[in-house]
């Protein structure tokens, strides 16, 4: 799977959240679902976001063990 970077990390990283995800190249990330039913989001959130939220992981509430699909 390739990967596709945001250009421009030094304007991504002054971006809010919502900023940030509108400037993602949506038409590659489409084309990527399409094609191999994956994308890679580069840069989505940051290395201290990802730590957060990796802590999060030992807790049952935030997540699933099991997806319905249904």
């Amino acid at each position: 799977m390739k990967a596709h970077k945001i250009h421009t990390t030094a304007l991504s990283s002054a971006l809010s959240g919502e900023e940030h995800v509108q400037v993602l190249d949506w038409e590659q990330i489409t084309r990527d679902l399409d094609d191999q039913g994956s994308a890679v989001l580069e840069r989505l959130i940051s290395p201290d976001e990802c730590q957060q939220l990796s802590a999060l992981y030992p807790q049952d509430g935030p997540f699933r063990s099991h997806i319905v699909m249904g």
